[in-house]
């Protein structure tokens, strides 16, 4: 394996650690959006 291989290989997978962090977020973000909701749901229902 060359040296330009390898720095393409590392490059590769960083990118593809950053997507699934990119991901993430969002999924978090509506996982707390989805919470909200629910909070907000149960406050009007309860009183």
């Amino acid at each position: 394996m060359t040296r330009c291989q390898f720095y393409h290989k590392k490059i590769n997978s960083s990118s593809i650690i950053l997507g699934i962090k990119e991901s993430w977020k969002k999924v978090g973000f509506i996982v707390s959006l989805v919470i909200f909701v629910i909070q907000l749901i149960f406050k009007t229902v309860y009183y």
